[in-house]
């Protein structure tokens, strides 16, 4: 057998490992995995075999990790990002190309910042090239999978892996004009409350505002202006950070929230970054710290 062939085989057990810890049944995995129930508890006791302990915990509810499996989860999560780069890397190879340099970003900085980061970044370094993917909840699980190799987010997002604060990004109430007193300046979060609100995940409301749940319009998306068009609608309020309103239609005003909510910009990088991935955000940080293009409140 193969050294590839026995790599996949590996995988495949990993594969499977993880689907049935992060569905927590043998029947939900063994039905994700198209695979039949018995045979992927035999395979599950076969890993556990060949790791000489037990990582997973059988109960009438459905399975978890014992202790010594929780201790390998972290483990076990970046050697499936590592498997990913491996098929990649070889298959790179095989047809002769470099891969790209892989980028997860959200919508505002993937438009304000990475047009001119990497514009002079390849520049000088004219043979790379990109794969960018844009998205905000989803960069976590990107960056755990193995997905991306570099991350432009913010802290709360990017938990749990090396990052690289570079600038507080305040939230602004967002409203129609229909909602406001004649000649009002700032807004309170409990005025803002009070309102309409819509609910994007992208700008995690819940948790920076400390809102608690409520029936109000959830608007499922990573586009800043759909959110803002809502808005101008008339449909409700919303708090947004300020690198997000740098296309501010007509018909709608921001007001600082009082007290100041903020978010923490930065980049983040996997457990075992690419040298590619380094360099990109070693540059990065220099070029907006230096103040070349950053648009959010200072």
């Amino acid at each position: 057998m193969s050294l590839l062939e026995r790599t996949a085989m590996d995988q495949y057990k990993l594969k499977a490992l993880l689907c049935a810890i992060e569905t927590g049944s043998l029947n939900r995995a063994a039905e994700k995995l198209h695979c039949t129930q018995s045979g992927l508890s035999q395979l599950m006791n076969g890993v556990e075999q060949e790791l000489g302990f037990k990582i997973l915990e059988r109960t009438h509810r459905g399975i978890g990790l014992t202790k010594e499996g929780q201790e390998l989860y972290p483990f076990l999560l970046d050697m499936e990002g590592s498997y990913s780069l491996l098929e990649e890397k070889t298959r790179r190879i095989r047809e002769g190309r470099k891969r790209p340099l892989r980028i997860g970003a959200f919508s505002s900085m993937a438009n304000l910042w990475l047009p001119s980061i990497l514009k002079e970044y390849k520049g000088r370094h004219e043979s790379l090239l990109f794969d960018i993917r844009v998205g905000t909840d989803i960069i976590h699980q990107w960056l755990t999978e193995g997905k991306i190799d570099i991350a432009f987010g913010d802290d709360r997002r990017c938990r749990g892996f090396s990052f690289i604060p570079l600038q507080k990004d305040r939230y602004e109430a967002v409203l129609p004009p229909s909602f406001l007193h004649t000649g009002q300046k700032e807004i309170t979060r409990d005025e803002l409350i009070a309102y309409p609100l819509l609910m994007a995940p992208m700008n995690d409301l819940t948790y920076y505002l400390d809102i608690p749940p409520r029936k109000d319009i959830s608007v499922t998306c990573d586009d800043d202006y759909t959110l803002l068009s809502m808005v101008k609608a008339g449909l409700g309020a919303t708090a947004m950070p300020r690198l997000s309103l740098s296309r501010l239609p007509e018909g709608v005003l921001c007001l600082p929230l009082v007290p100041e909510v903020h978010r923490t910009l930065g980049i983040a990088l996997p457990l075992h970054p690419t040298k590619e991935a380094e360099d990109l955000a070693s540059f990065a940080c220099s070029w907006i710290k230096t103040g070349s293009g950053f648009h959010a409140g200072h």
